[in-house]
């Protein structure tokens, strides 16, 4: 069986995240329905709180994931919406402003 359009957006993210190694903690959270709701991917780079939301091409957030992104916005959280290339890029840019170029050794 092959992969869903989101589980592909995922598999680019985790890629992204390969070239830095371990500079970036990241969290994939599995909904369970008991406490309280959050983003697909929460994480750390060099101090700075992020979390992710992703979405196959042309979906948008959900109004309750829209909220969530508002409630960690206020905390000053950078929150990004990643569906194709050009919103993966995004966040790449960010990373590189947080963190610099990835070492060479990593993520050949």
């Amino acid at each position: 069986m092959g992969m869903t359009p989101e589980g592909r957006v995922k598999s680019n993210v985790r890629k992204l995240f390969s070239l830095w190694g371990d500079e970036i903690y990241h969290f994939w959270p599995v909904q369970s329905g008991w406490g309280s709701a959050t983003l697909d991917i929460l994480g750390c780079a060099n101090g700075h709180f992020f979390a992710i939301e992703t979405k196959q091409s042309k979906k948008d957030l959900t109004d309750r994931q829209d909220v969530i992104r508002t409630l960690m916005g206020r905390s000053h959280a950078k929150v990004f919406r990643v569906r194709d290339h050009a919103e993966l890029e995004v966040f790449k840019d960010w990373l590189y402003s947080v963190l610099g170029a990835p070492p060479d050794n990593l993520g050949r």
